[in-house]
């Protein structure tokens, strides 16, 4: 779970590349790496990990959908 949880964090860091980060968290680079990428990719844990990165970043920006929208619209 460590490792899953370093690759999600390596994810979010590197700017979404799931091979890089698979590197970056301990694996080989390669076919190892390519395949925990997918994996983790996969794997519910891992989402809820970025997903939580994501909302919190967001937050902390001030970025809203409907800000978002009413910036388009300008």
């Amino acid at each position: 779970m460590k490792r899953r949880m370093a690759l999600a964090h390596a994810f979010i860091v590197n700017g979404g590349n799931w091979r890089q980060a698979a590197v970056t968290a301990g694996y080989k680079p390669g076919r190892a790496a390519e395949q925990a990428g997918l994996r983790a990719k996969q794997d519910p844990a891992v989402q809820k990990i970025i997903a939580d990165a994501a909302k919190k970043a967001a937050e902390k920006s001030g970025l809203t959908v409907e800000r978002t929208l009413r910036e388009i619209a300008r």
